[in-house]
């Protein structure tokens, strides 16, 4: 069994799946990144023929699927080792509400708060996002087709579910949260029409030890060419 030296918790945006991260996954490998390291994900389970909601812990097999409870028996087992968050879009909000003692948080193209609540704020105006879960309670496919092609990235699925897909997006109209981690690097995109450079600013400038990192390219693009990533997280995930 393999010493523990780190343990790396991906939890994927709104419309993806743990497997959004698989050719991440496949670069570190290959860089000999991920031999000590534990590797976990955060499911939603948006796509059921994919996998269900819960925990994705990834081995030399593939990926394999527990509960949701068993994040916090790996958080008692690894204690000591360092906990390194990467977060896509929404994820990263879902993994600043997990109970979980971050060493450094990663966030591609994410964010803390999406809607701009008030004049002048940065953030996506309510009415867009509203608008936008309006239509998906009739028409979710349609609108989850959109929103992938909006992010230059689209991933295939057989089945969906609505009901998740839909909590979700009311957080996201929603959502404000305290960035309370101590390192944060946030990596961000001008073509990303989702996440602009003043909302990323806006939710973790007050992070003491906050860098800022420019990867032009589409919001989804991590899930199908992650190569152009790996030169800023290679030097986060060696030295943590």
């Amino acid at each position: 069994m393999k010493h523990i030296q780190q343990v790396l918790v991906l939890a994927h945006g709104w419309g993806y799946n743990h497997r959004f991260f698989n050719p991440l996954l496949q670069t570190l490998q290959s860089e000999g990144t991920l031999e000590n390291s534990l590797v976990v994900a955060l499911e939603c389970g948006y796509f059921p023929d994919q996998a269900r909601a819960g925990v994705m812990l990834y081995t030399q097999d593939g990926w394999q699927h527990h509960p949701a409870e068993t994040l916090h028996s790996l958080v008692l087992a690894h204690a000591e080792a360092p906990w390194i968050g990467v977060g896509h879009s929404l994820g990263t909000v879902r993994l600043l509400n997990t109970a979980v003692r971050w060493n450094c948080m990663v966030s591609i193209n994410g964010f803390t708060r999406l809607a701009a609540m008030q004049a002048g704020q940065a953030g996506v105006a309510p009415r867009v996002l509203v608008r936008m879960l309006n239509k998906a309670r009739s028409n979710m496919p349609k609108v989850l087709a959109d929103f992938h092609h909006s992010c230059g990235h689209a991933p295939t699925w057989a089945t969906l579910d609505d009901r998740a897909l839909l909590t979700d997006l009311e957080w996201m109209l929603n959502v404000d949260i305290d960035p309370a981690v101590r390192r944060v690097v946030a990596i961000y995109s001008p073509s990303d029409a989702i996440v602009p450079k003043s909302l990323a600013e806006s939710c973790f400038a007050q992070v003491a030890l906050y860098t800022l990192i420019t990867v032009d390219a589409p919001h989804g693009e991590l899930g199908k060419n992650a190569t152009r990533y790996t030169d800023v997280l290679l030097p986060v995930l060696r030295s943590d």
